[in-house]
């Protein structure tokens, strides 16, 4: 009985009972975390006392818990044996970015302070926790570990300033033994005033450097940390507390000022010696908007969304030249919107589904990939100019060269193709062949100034291939997805793994320069911004996360579907996310500069804030 009912009871679960209590219980929101842990608190404890919080009533709402007398306890065995400790436990380690460090951690009744978080992997572990619900014990990890972190950078300071004192000291020695050489070498004023004059430049040239970079590290390290304060006081709160975010919003505007004068002559987003107050202020702003706290007059919108498509929108691309972007989905529809989100034009593709929509670099035309084997060449207004045939099966992707000469597309037959489309409108019939690849090609990309082509198989297999069809070379790496840079920084290509590493490639040599880990532990896809400076990758959890080249994280975007496919703006200051169930959304991607305009204006309506913010949003 226990074997049917129990282990194996999904084959035997009809009508669906305990599918629906799972997939409530496991539903991905900003509550997963604490509801997962307070239901494991009851499986440990037995029964609890019930507070009204909104993890509880879910937990209630399923069906997998109930309230006797004034204890909360699990409904009944059978939920408490398929439901069970290992079940959860096995799903919180899929959740953290940090399970295994915790775990280590609380079993030593928290005093094993190698387990707690540095560096990069506190940062990924705070931008992790933004927008969830999190448990005590999750809160303390986290906790503790910025206190680690606060001590080791203090240690930092220590010996940044013995470092200083010792070039103080040794500039005082020079000056010492400058005057000693000059009262012995009177006879030779002229020349030994030159050389003392050069060794004592040179000490306190020396002094002054050794300075500079003290103090550079140590604003550096206080601006990252205010950030990750203020961005930590958002994301604790349980709920959606005004006063919270508000004070927390006070702390990034803060440490925001302070890193604009401390960038003032690095432009590069690459170059910023810490960028958590970009990230602070762009998810305290996205919390504080989802809270309807701001006015419209406040500040502008920065995210709109509409209805695009029946079912998934399997691609969005803007336009090189006008204010307008094109999508297409599996209704078999391809439609062109400006960007308020007013329909222009559509029309059907007659390609069983579109699963690609590219405008041509001229903006004249767009090409589409279809599920029917077939790529076509569209008009603006929808007119068929060519129908390419040449790959066998679902056609995956599409690419045109940077002068718009060459088409190249892909599909699931294990083949690439080359199409010239020099002659268009007039009909376009062969193509050349890329062979060789595993299976199914996910994805096919011309290089920004078009000498070369890259493909990518259904075995995260990277090629490199000349015009002609020849096999370059092959990359030493197995990939999720990859992009170029635009033609004006030809030195970059990227590619991101499945398990989120980023990779950054020389072009010329096709050699890696660079890793860094993302926070996406199942990543679809990577895509550069046109100038370059930013690059966005998507996963699987509903997130698109913006990074600069040093690896470090900018910004956040959470949308309420799976995200399908992104496009940026040809501005970089916009970027478009097609998602699973036809939604569009078109989100503004802002600066520091920005960032801290908005988060001034909010306050502007806020009497009880205004000593405060008149000082620090002079």
């Amino acid at each position: 009985m226990r074997l049917k009912i129990v282990e194996n009871w999904e084959s035997q679960d009809v009508p669906e009972h305990l599918s629906t209590i799972r997939d409530r219980l496991f539903k991905e929101n900003q509550r997963i975390v604490r509801r997962l842990g307070l239901y494991q608190q009851i499986l440990e404890q037995t029964e609890i006392v019930p507070d009204g919080s909104a993890e509880q009533m879910e937990l209630r709402l399923s069906g997998l818990i109930v309230k006797r007398g004034e204890k909360l306890t699990i409904s009944n065995p059978i939920y408490q044996a398929v439901f069970n400790q290992h079940l959860i436990e096995e799903k919180l380690e899929k959740l953290s970015p940090y399970s295994e460090a915790i775990k280590v951690w609380l079993n030593s009744s928290c005093e094993d302070y190698s387990q707690l978080l540095r560096g990069d992997d506190l940062q990924a572990a705070l931008v992790w926790a933004a927008g969830k619900s999190l448990r005590n014990e999750d809160f303390q990890f986290l906790t503790a570990s910025q206190k680690v972190i606060l001590s080791d950078q203090n240690q930092l300071l220590h010996s940044a300033t013995l470092e200083t004192k010792k070039a103080v000291y040794d500039a005082e020695k020079a000056l010492i033994e400058a005057d000693s050489a000059q009262q012995k070498a009177k006879q030779w004023i002229g020349i030994g005033s030159a050389v003392l004059a050069a060794s004592l430049l040179t000490a306190i040239g020396f002094s002054t450097l050794a300075y500079q970079r003290f103090k550079l590290a140590q604003a550096s390290i206080e601006i990252e940390q205010n950030g990750s304060d203020a961005l930590l006081l958002a994301v604790s709160q349980k709920t959606e507390n005004s006063e919270a975010l508000s004070e927390a919003l006070l702390r990034a505007i803060a440490s925001g000022k302070k890193l604009k004068t401390l960038v003032k002559n690095k432009p590069k987003l690459e170059q910023y010696p810490a960028t958590r107050p970009l990230l602070a202020l762009q998810i305290i702003l996205d919390k504080i908007s989802d809270t309807q706290q701001l006015k419209a007059s406040l500040i502008p919108p920065i995210k709109i969304k509409w209805q695009a498509h029946k079912g998934a929108v399997t691609s969005v691309s803007f336009s090189p030249n006008r204010q307008i972007l094109a999508t297409a989905g599996i209704d078999d529809q391809v439609r062109i919107w400006n960007f308020s989100g007013q329909k222009i034009a559509e029309w059907k593709a007659l390609q069983q589904s579109v699963n690609m929509v590219t405008f041509s670099p001229n903006g004249k035309f767009l090409a589409t990939a279809g599920r029917d084997s077939t790529v076509k060449i569209w008009n603006l207004s929808g007119k068929n100019i060519s129908t390419l045939k040449g790959i066998q099966g679902s056609v995956t992707s599409i690419s045109f060269s940077p002068e718009g000469k060459l088409l190249a597309a892909a599909g699931i037959d294990s083949y690439a193709a080359i199409w010239d489309l020099s002659k268009l409108p007039q009909l376009v019939s062969s193509s050349l062949k890329l062979p060789g690849h595993n299976g199914l090609v996910r994805s096919v990309n011309f290089s920004p100034n078009g000498d070369f082509i890259t493909t990518l198989d259904g075995k995260s297999t990277v090629r490199l291939w000349n015009l002609s069809g020849k096999l370059k070379k092959t990359l030493p790496i197995q990939a999720i997805g990859l992009s170029f840079t635009p033609a004006q920084h030809q030195y970059r290509f990227a590619t991101v793994t499945l398990n989120g590493k980023v990779g950054l490639w020389n072009l010329s040599e096709k050699e890696l320069v660079k890793e860094f880990q993302t926070l996406h532990f199942d990543a679809k896809s990577i895509s550069f911004s046109p100038d370059g400076e930013r690059l966005a990758t998507v996963g699987i959890d509903k997130t698109v996360r913006l990074w600069n080249l040093a690896g470090r994280q900018v910004a956040q975007f959470e949308f309420e579907e799976n995200v399908v496919s992104v496009s940026w703006s040809r501005d970089g200051e916009q970027i478009a996310v097609a998602g699973s169930n036809g939604t569009v959304w078109l989100r503004q991607v802002e600066g520091l500069e920005e960032l801290l305009k908005q988060s001034c204006n909010f306050f502007t309506t806020q009497p009880k804030y205004f000593t405060r913010v008149s000082t620090i949003c002079k």
